[in-house]
């Protein structure tokens, strides 16, 4: 009975032996084998339509837990996962990562335990066109620089680029700024020209991704007040007078000028310049004329830039000689007849008898000659008042009871 029982336990240990020798052998030649690892695989996209664009959410690569034998996992070479994008649209578009899709795995025997990330989520935009102002970018002068940038000289070539790309961000742009530029790297006096880079955002297609920005360095001015003398420039000066003796005048010198001990306003002039066919009491306003002004300084703007020129009126009693029958104003004809009678032909025109400047020709009452004064020629009634125009060529007398009288 005893026996029995130890044979009965005998048979027993060598099953469960014979189940670990079995077990450790299947390890040793199949378990063995196969192991467990993680690979990268390559993300591709391709359909997507050309009014469309990928604004967020995009991978380069997935990861792939991976279990096989160690001998297919050390030979196995960079595999990829197509995302095929023809059925997008705007907004989110989620994207499941299938790993029956990954044949090149499946091929070789290998299991795919895990793929990271699971799904794949596409931020899609439409793609629109506009143009969009550039906005070249001056860094400020230092503080104790004698220059600055002249006003509305700061300027972009072209000043418009067009841009393509998102709808959200092409939409809201209001300008896009160049690359800093640096005006303390050329400190002198004159145009500058330099190409600047447009900064927009990666996604951004521009037409002209570089510029040229072009801009004025000036040197700082000061303004000096001054009240200028007012002159009258020709050789008649006197004939004229002026609304104003002197003018208000604001000069701009440069900074450092005007901290020059030797510089001086002292010679500074106003003129006006009459013309010459201005009658006798007539007004006009003229420009005036500036000269003096030391290098580098002007008349700004806010100075007074005219000023009214009157030509003086001849004021005279008229002149009436004893004998005489000529009595004209002089104030009217600016010369004085010869004191003496004339009785005979009227030569108003001659120049031997007198002359007659061209602002004086106009028409003038005398008393006329007896009829029977000696002399040659057309005679008047006596007593009456002829008129006679002068126009520097010929002299006529007025429709009398006599006729008329013309000499040349």
């Amino acid at each position: 009975m005893f026996s029995n029982s130890n044979g009965s336990i005998q048979r027993s240990l060598s099953a469960v032996l014979s189940l670990v020798i079995a077990a450790a052998l299947w390890y040793f030649v199949v378990g063995r084998d196969h192991v467990e690892t993680q690979v990268e695989i390559r993300v591709e996209y391709q359909g997507l339509p050309k009014d469309l664009l990928v604004l967020d959410g995009s991978v380069s690569h997935i990861t792939a837990r991976l279990r096989g034998s160690a001998e297919l996992l050390k030979s196995l070479k960079p595999a990829s996962y197509t995302v095929d994008l023809s059925s997008m649209h705007q907004g989110a578009n989620q994207i499941p990562v299938d790993a029956g899709r990954i044949s090149e795995l499946k091929e070789r025997g290998l299991e795919i335990l895990q793929l990271t990330p699971s799904q794949i989520v596409l931020q899609i935009d439409n793609v629109i066109t506009r143009n969009v102002k550039v906005n070249p970018r001056l860094l400020p002068l230092p503080k104790d620089s004698h220059f600055i940038v002249a006003d509305r000289s700061l300027i972009s070539e072209p000043d418009l680029v067009t841009v393509n790309g998102p709808e959200t961000m092409v939409g809201a742009l209001e300008e896009l700024p160049t690359a800093p530029i640096d005006p303390s790297k050329n400190p002198s006096e004159g145009p500058k020209t330099i190409q600047a880079a447009v900064n927009a955002p990666a996604l951004l297609e521009l037409s002209h991704p570089v510029v040229t920005v072009k801009y004025y360095l000036k040197l700082k001015t000061t303004i000096i007040n001054r009240d200028v003398t007012l002159r009258i420039l020709g050789e008649n000066a006197q004939d004229y007078e002026l609304s104003a003796e002197k003018l208000n005048v604001n000069v701009s010198v440069p900074i450092d000028r005007a901290e020059d001990p030797q510089f001086s306003l002292n010679g500074l002039m106003a003129f006006v310049e009459p013309p010459a066919n201005m009658l006798p009491g007539e007004s006009r306003r003229l420009d005036v004329g500036f000269s003096g002004l030391p290098p580098q300084a002007v008349i700004s703007s806010g100075s007074a830039s005219s000023v009214v020129v009157t030509r003086k009126k001849v004021e005279s009693e008229p002149v009436v000689d004893e004998g005489s029958v000529f009595p004209f104003q002089e104030g009217r004809s600016a010369f004085t007849l010869p004191a003496m009678p004339y009785y005979g032909p009227f030569p108003f025109a001659r120049p031997s008898f007198f002359s007659i400047p061209s602002h004086a020709w106009g028409s003038w009452q005398a008393p006329l000659p007896p009829a029977d004064s000696p002399g040659s020629g057309n005679y008047i009634d006596t007593g009456r008042t002829g008129v006679f125009s002068f126009d520097g060529e010929r002299s006529s007398g007025g429709e009398h009871a006599g006729g008329n009288n013309n000499d040349k």
